[in-house]
């Protein structure tokens, strides 16, 4: 299940936060929001999809969907689950000899649809446009394996890696993770999420432990691995479970439970700022200050965030969050400029966060002809989380094999 509180970035209630936190664990939690069980979709006949309302971009809850569909071509299929649920873009009409999805789904969690659809699709690229969501630099297996869900996130855990060191005064030292990725509803707000955990509870079928000892996860730090370890617009995360699998241990992994932490924007604040022009905005906590160079075609932006009278323990945390920052560059008919990387470059300091960040003009669509004349981009647009809601989601898994 997963618990939840809020954060709100402000210099008093951080720091009291940081205060508590060194006698506490460091991220208190309040009520839990229900767990949604993984199922298998049935068959049935196709329906008129059901309209849902969005959830916001904290609610850590599982979009509700409901979709009856049968033996219809994968990117039809793709499209009526995003009618269905208000998920995902779909674009594209359907190939010859596509696979064929039937889905028979009551008011189901999204990751509840969404998987067998794929699981039916035979391996189709996650960031095919056929499936229309956020899925830049996710490998193809990223949601194959096996499986949990926890509202609005699922966790695949993808394979074993098992590496045994004959060097050293300790060898031969046996180590073991399991590699895995994590993906969320592209409405969340996610800005950090842990990289590297150790299970609360892992044991074999002998009820050998295979917990290992002193793994604590690490807490949010500004540029590490940020934001969401693949890029800015990536609905996915990758995620190592280090385990202890030593020579005695069985063969299965009779129960593993893991809780990962995650963070989440639960309010923004976005701020506008003319090309060519050096300007400060303020959240009310933290100043934002933006400075242009580069050329007409391919403008460079610094954004920076300066702690001012903030305490340092406060300002560690809050830089990390603050990195995460969304940042876009647009032209005047709105349309965004691309960039080398999605994810942010900066350096974090104990005074300031600086990104650095350098766009390119967008390419014209095929068959457009270039305008008569290159106009320099209109603003940049920086997206700022201020307030941030830390929740704990907690995944169950039986029966994994050891290799």
């Amino acid at each position: 299940m997963m618990k939840n509180v809020t954060l709100r970035l402000s210099p008093l209630l951080l720091g009291l936060i940081a205060a508590m936190c060194l006698a506490a664990p460091r991220w208190a939690t309040a009520q839990p929001a229900a767990t949604e069980p993984a199922t298998e979709a049935a068959h049935g006949a196709a329906t008129a999809p059901a309209t849902r309302p969005m959830l916001s971009q904290s609610d850590p809850a599982a979009t509700r969907v409901t979709l009856h569909i049968a033996s219809v071509p994968r990117t039809m299929a793709f499209a009526q689950l995003a009618a269905a649920s208000g998920i995902g873009n779909p674009t594209g009409a359907a190939a010859a000899k596509e696979p064929t999805i039937t889905v028979d789904a009551d008011d189901q969690p999204y990751w509840n649809v969404m998987l067998p659809i794929l699981d039916q699709s035979r391996g189709i690229d996650l960031s095919s446009a056929a499936i229309g969501l956020p899925a830049a630099g996710a490998p193809g297996d990223a949601l194959s394996g096996m499986r949990s869900i926890d509202g609005a996130f699922v966790l695949c855990l993808n394979r074993w890696d098992r590496t045994i060191g004959f060097t050293g005064p300790s060898a031969p030292v046996r180590q073991a993770t399991l590699e895995a990725h994590l993906a969320f509803e592209p409405r969340l707000g996610v800005l950090y999420m842990d990289r590297t955990i150790a299970p609360t509870l892992a044991v074999d079928e002998n009820g050998l432990s295979l917990v290992p000892r002193g793994d604590d996860p690490q807490p949010p730090r500004a540029f590490n691995d940020n934001p969401c370890g693949l890029s800015a617009s990536s609905i996915f995360w990758p995620l190592t479970i280090d385990m202890n699998v030593p020579p005695s241990a069985g063969r299965r992994v009779a129960r593993m439970s893991v809780k990962v932490r995650a963070w989440v924007a639960q309010e923004t604040r976005t701020f506008r700022f003319p090309f060519g022009q050096e300007k400060t905005e303020s959240t009310g906590t933290v100043n934002c200050k933006v400075t242009w160079s580069g050329s007409n075609d391919e403008p460079k932006i610094e954004v920076r965030f300066d702690r001012g009278s903030i305490k340092p323990e406060t300002w560690q945390d809050m830089a990390a969050f603050l990195s995460a920052s969304r940042v876009r560059v647009v032209d005047d008919a709105g349309a965004p400029w691309t960039t080398d990387t999605n994810r942010n470059d900066g350096d974090s300091q104990d005074d300031h966060v600086t990104i650095q960040r350098t766009f390119t003009r967008p390419q014209q669509p095929a068959g457009k002809p270039a305008p008569a004349a290159k106009n320099p981009p209109t603003a940049a647009i920086v997206d700022i989380p201020v307030a941030v809601k830390p929740i704990e989601l907690h995944f169950s898994f039986a029966d994994i094999p050891v290799p």
